[in-house]
Order: structure tokens, then sequence, then C-alpha cells
């Protein structure tokens, strides 16, 4: 690489903000953060060859979002799934109480359906706005508003069963 050449270190600067969260979207989506890594790694590799420029985009993270999306779905028939894994890489914590949700959220997080916890992971983990997931999910601004909403119903009312909000509350004393 010709670190003279001005794409180079755009695409260097790019990769350094983007590639950590694409890995965390990925595990997010695919349950599996080698597979995730992997194909994020592919995406960037992808960009590179064909010199694209998505830092230039409107909307940088819901394009690379989105092709990461597209990678991993392609490679989903390719392998046989992982075990389940927890999504505490996005569960940043300070203290030993928030610790304790994480886990309550992580575990309602993993029994939704793909497309709930899809959009709740970019909307609340990756910070992106309607118009970017839509883009990412290829839906409407107000389908994906919609599937928010019943994604965080359905969270609620999972995590609301399980019992373990009580047992949370009360300090673990049943």
């Amino acid at each position: 690489m010709d670190s003279s050449d001005p794409y180079v270190e755009a695409f260097d600067n790019f990769m350094r903000e983007w590639l950590g969260r694409a890995v965390r979207y990925g595990a997010a989506l695919s349950r599996d953060p080698e597979l995730a890594e992997e194909m994020a790694q592919a995406v960037f590799v992808d960009m590179y060859r064909t010199r694209n420029e998505p830092w230039t985009a409107r909307q940088p993270g819901a394009y690379l979002f989105r092709a990461l999306r597209n990678k991993l779905l392609d490679e989903r028939g390719k392998r046989r799934p992982h075990a389940t894994e927890h999504l505490s890489d996005y569960m940043a914590v300070e203290h030993s109480d928030a610790h304790d949700w994480s886990g309550v959220i992580c575990t309602g997080l993993l029994e939704l359906s793909e497309d709930h916890r899809e959009a709740l992971t970019l909307r609340y983990f990756e910070s992106l706005s309607l118009v970017e997931i839509a883009s990412v999910m290829d839906r409407s601004v107000g389908a994906v508003n919609k599937l928010l909403n019943r994604a965080k119903l359905e969270l609620k009312s999972r995590i609301e069963r399980s019992g373990e909000v009580n047992e949370f509350l009360s300090g673990g004393q049943k």
C-alpha cells in the first residue's frame, strides 16, 4: 500500500472507525463472532479492491452494514449455525448492577426473531437513524418504525416472562 495515496489514507481512517462496529453488528446478527469478523474483513477487502469510497456516502454506516448484512446472508447457506453467543460486547458496563441488567437484556435479545434483534441492534447499539436502518434492512422507514416498536414490546414481554426482572429488582432474594 502506498501511504502517499490519499485513497489509502482515507480508507485506513474509515476502516479504523468502522471495523469494530461492523464486527459487533455482524456478531449480533449472525450469533457467530468469528464469522462476523471474517465477513467484515471481507467487506473491507472488497471495498479496497474496488476502490469504493463509502466515507463519501451520506450514510457510511448504513452502506457498510448493508454490505456486511448481504455478505452474511450469502454465507449463511454455506455454513452450519454455531452455538448462540452472548451480545455482551454491546453491553458496555460501568458498574455491577448494570452488568446484571445487561445479562437480562442479552438473554431477551437472543430469544427475539432475527429481524427484531437486528432492528434493535442497529438502533440502540449502533445508533443508526430510522432512515439508515431502513436502508440496511431494505424496508420503508414506516416499516422499520413499526418493527422497532414490536421488537421493544416483544423484548419487554420476554424479559418479564422470564422472571429475571423481579429477581434482579429484589436484589437476588426471592
